[in-house]
């Protein structure tokens, strides 16, 4: 999917977009800074669902992101965005660069608080089903080997992958969906353009070179976005390697989440 940070999840372009310098993040959680506010954002919530979904990792950890302790019904939050795309070609990131090119589906929502303190923000959620494929002589994803030099893959190999993040954005000024861009529907296949040949390289990668910024497409480049949640759990993804490329050798499910990773994508020998 859209590649992840290699550092620290601030840079997540899963958009995942690049969060530029780490700006947006800090102006938007300083407006909440001792107001008691910020913890009532966090508390994200998928409206209307009929169940929330839970992310597990063997024995680890586990993530949901739509907890129990929703946006509180004073914020009135409207549904805005209800949209699906499918990407082909996109870089996904571990600890030690780009290493495997994922195909997937991807769900928006996005909730307008209309009401209250916070009236004028936005609530995000956002989804993530599909495949990786992983080309062999890639570094592994995880904590295998010792970052950054990872581990080369063994053996090409593919599996399956899920994920989601939480987010809030501040209008910050701008203009919602200024150009008149659909709000529902599926906006059909979109063509990241990453390439198994920038994935091998050593060093130089560059990731995806056209993944779609979706927040600035609605929001303007002015918005100011951040992902939702205390304790890093506004964000998770989930990688199992498909049983055919698993061996007693192989590392078989890499957990990168918003709390911390556990364990990697090595296929076998």
């Amino acid at each position: 999917m859209e590649a992840k940070g290699w550092t620290g999840k601030n840079s997540l372009r899963r958009g995942r977009w690049y969060i530029a310098g780490g700006i947006a993040v800090l102006a938007i959680a300083a407006m909440f800074t001792g107001t008691g506010m910020l913890s009532a954002l966090a508390m994200h919530a998928s409206y209307g669902a009929a169940a929330d979904p839970v992310i597990t990792c063997p024995g680890e950890k586990t993530l949901k992101l739509g907890s129990s302790n929703s946006m509180p019904a004073k914020y009135h939050p409207v549904l805005v965005l209800s949209l699906t795309w499918k990407v082909v070609n996109d870089e996904d990131s571990g600890w030690a660069g780009y290493w495997a090119m994922d195909s997937y589906v991807t769900v928006l929502k996005v909730w307008q608080l209309t009401a209250g303190s916070l009236a004028g923000l936005y609530v995000v959620e956002k989804t993530y089903k599909g495949y990786f494929q992983v080309p062999q002589g890639a570094r592994s994803p995880g904590v295998t080997g010792t970052t950054p030099n990872a581990v080369p893959e063994p053996a090409p190999g593919y599996g399956t992958m899920v994920g989601e993040y939480g987010a809030l954005i501040n209008i910050n000024g701008g203009t919602f969906n200024a150009g008149g861009l659909p709000t529902s529907g599926n906006l059909g296949t979109m063509n990241y353009g990453g390439t198994t040949s920038d994935i091998l390289l050593a060093t130089g990668q560059t990731g995806s070179p056209t993944p779609y910024d979706w927040v600035t497409a609605y929001f303007g480049a002015s918005a100011l976005f951040t992902y939702a949640g205390t304790g890093g759990t506004a964000w998770g993804w989930v990688y199992t390697l498909n049983s055919f490329f698993q061996s007693p050798t192989s590392v078989n499910v890499w957990c990168n989440f918003g709390t911390g990773n556990y364990g990697d994508i090595v296929t076998a020998s």
